[in-house]
């Protein structure tokens, strides 16, 4: 005999065999009954619970997951990423002069400076660059395990080094300007006072001389002011190239 149990919100189908007896009659319907009643409890028991919550719940973490998804993907699209190769013969060439003639076959248009120098001033080129990936290519024989790890070391030690050279530069253009500031305003200011007296005069000579004197003060003052202007922000820029490779992803690989 088939038998389906209806609630509100469920449906439950199922099949029950009656024996030819009425031994076996009585106990299938037992266990149609029993079937019927643990069912009606199970769905009491479902309606009961609170899933709205777990729902709810569960639609705020989709929505996060979402979220922070589109924002990690937008991040990768808008980051810039520097990326070049160079083909050494040596890995000191990295660091070093390679001294390579252009008869070599391992020259290359950056031969004729050192492999981060040629980096560095190629950030100069792309200063809104994020990121930095060098891939090194060497020869076969000199590529050891460790030399991937070592060479990195190597590259934030030469970073923080040249960074630092060039805060001292900055120290150094500012202390130099400033000191030098208060003989060209001195300067500027008595050269200008006499240039004023003698354009007073008629005569060509004096006049001549005049011009000259005025000149002559705004000679003075530039040198003081263009070393507090563009000598640090110059100082500057190179440390913030020297800085960016710290977040160098470097890559040896043979050629």
């Amino acid at each position: 005999m088939r038998f389906i149990y209806l609630s509100s919100r469920h449906v439950v189908r199922g099949t029950v065999s009656f024996g030819s007896s009425d031994a076996e009659t009585k106990r299938c319907s037992v266990k149609l009954l029993t079937l019927v009643a643990a069912s009606k409890s199970w769905f009491a028991r479902m309606e009961r619970f609170p899933t709205q919550p777990l729902i709810s719940l569960w639609t705020e973490w989709t929505k996060e997951r979402y979220r922070r998804y589109n924002e990690e993907r937008t991040d990768m699209q808008n980051k810039k990423v520097y990326q070049t190769t160079l083909r050494l013969q040596d890995i000191n060439h990295l660091f070093d002069d390679p001294n390579i003639s252009p008869f070599s076959d391992y020259y290359q248009p950056y031969s004729f400076k050192t492999g981060m120098d040629y980096v560095v001033d190629e950030l100069y080129s792309h200063p809104s660059a994020d990121g930095i990936e060098l891939t090194v290519l060497l020869p076969a024989e000199q590529i050891t395990p460790d030399l991937e790890a070592k060479t990195l070391k190597a590259v934030h030690k030469y970073s923080e080094a040249w960074a630092q050279n060039a805060r001292q530069g900055q120290n150094t253009a500012r202390y130099k300007g400033l000191r030098t500031l208060r003989v060209g305003i001195l300067a500027f200011v008595v050269l200008n006072g006499l240039a004023l007296w003698f354009g007073s005069f008629s005569n060509f000579g004096i006049k001549l001389l005049s011009e000259g004197l005025l000149i002559g003060g705004w000679v003075l003052l530039w040198w003081p002011l263009d070393a507090l202007a563009f000598g640090v922000w110059e100082n500057r820029l190179e440390e913030s190239a020297y800085k960016a490779l710290q977040n160098l992803q470097l890559t040896i690989s043979s050629e």
